[in-house]
């Protein structure tokens, strides 16, 4: 998510932007459904109305100082290198410098040689974990053990989603099985603990952790608490995160794109009123801010 435009207006990549007062967002990668077709691109959208949907709709993230994009590469077929290849193909039009992340999403000895090429052939050299999403993207702690090993083994850099994805999935049910199905319970249904597990299995390994997209201050103290340890632990707060609390998503006046702000980050978590303070108090903990809403 993120504004493009400044000044009284204009034109990028042939999309025409309304002052920058107005709501403006770009969807990288997003899908538009209607009676007749579904449509897949990205999607430019002003003042809550789709302008455009396009293809690779980078001109606007150009003009908005945007010089460099890091995206995550998933596999296809379970091959990491075929996952790069189509990745590779995807950025060959591409109009700014980009680099690739590798998501590990099973783990067996093929995809252990896989990353010593990606390491040593291909130049990536992180490799993301997700702890969430059950039954898609989800990986347990012996993938995750196993390819926090082997990242150690290779140099590179262990990241991940630091979801408990089994918690999740009980408390969605939970929430629906309640009636809560306003934002509240987006936060309701995610306990803040995953962090601290990444944290101890990165540290039982002794290799680097990267901690994506944090958006609560249970995760932050946890981070902290290891950095003041010295363990190596690296926490990305988004922008989001480092200026709202949660206590917005029980606000019954709470409109559409005040969800989008919380809802497109998966790891609110459910936290007091006392404990939303924003993230921006805690700065000593983080050593970089990220956002992870773009494909490329």
């Amino acid at each position: 998510m993120c504004e493009v435009g400044t000044g009284n207006g204009g034109s990028i990549g042939g999309i025409s932007w309304l002052p920058a007062s107005l709501s403006k967002l770009l969807i990288k990668g997003g899908t538009v459904v209607n009676a007749h077709r579904q449509e897949r691109g990205d999607v430019y959208v002003e003042d809550g109305i789709i302008v455009a949907v396009k293809p690779n709709i980078k001109a606007a993230a150009l003009a908005g100082g945007t010089t460099m994009h890091i995206d995550f590469v998933h596999p296809v077929n379970g091959s990491l290198m075929s996952g790069f290849e189509a990745y590779e193909k995807k950025a060959s039009k591409s109009c700014m410098d980009y680099g690739f992340h590798m998501v590990i999403r099973h783990w067996d000895e093929f995809v252990s040689k896989e990353m010593e090429i990606m390491v040593k052939e291909n130049g990536i050299n992180s490799f993301k974990f997700f702890m969430a999403y059950k039954g898609t993207f989800m990986v347990d702690d012996k993938v995750l053990l196993r390819g926090m090993k082997r990242c150690k083994s290779l140099g590179a850099l262990a990241m991940v989603h630091a979801e408990n994805g089994d918690a999740v999935f009980e408390g969605q049910k939970r929430m629906i099985e309640l009636g809560i199905t306003d934002p509240e319970g987006h936060a309701l249904s995610r306990p803040p603990m995953a962090t601290m597990r990444a944290i101890r299995l990165a540290s039982f390994v002794n290799t680097p952790l990267y901690v994506v997209h944090v958006m609560c201050i249970d995760a932050m103290e946890e981070i902290a608490k290891a950095r003041k340890r010295g363990q190596k632990v690296i926490g990305e707060p988004v922008v989001s995160g480092l200026v709202l609390g949660d206590s917005k998503l029980w606000d019954n006046t709470f409109d559409c794109w005040g969800l989008v702000k919380y809802c497109l980050i998966d790891d609110i978590s459910n936290t007091s009123p006392e404990r939303s303070t924003p993230l921006n108090t805690h700065t000593h903990s983080w050593a970089m801010y990220g956002e992870e809403l773009s494909a490329l």
